[in-house]
């Protein structure tokens, strides 16, 4: 782990994880219910995590890797919902 709730100007990334190829920043939201936590990560949302990483990235330019991802943990109740690479940077 590179990092756990990190600040950035944007927003807070909530951890940031790497191996050798691949750079993984996780949001994770913790609701009462699956789609309310689906919906928790809009556009806007994502929006802001692009932003954030891309500051992390542009201060910790060592961090970098072939391959950067978004993923998302989804916990609601004693569940635990993993989407890997749950958006792109490019997405709208």
């Amino acid at each position: 782990m590179l990092a756990q709730r990190l600040r950035t100007a944007a927003g807070e990334l909530d951890l940031v994880v790497a191996d050798r190829t691949t750079l993984v920043f996780v949001e994770v939201k913790a609701r009462n219910a699956l789609r309310s936590a689906i919906e928790s990560v809009a556009p806007r949302q994502r929006r802001r995590l692009v932003a954030a990483a891309a500051i992390v990235l542009a201060g910790q330019p060592d961090w970098g890797r072939a391959e950067t991802r978004f993923d998302v943990v989804l916990l609601v109740g004693d569940d635990v919902h993993a989407i890997p690479d749950a958006f792109r940077a490019d997405d709208p």
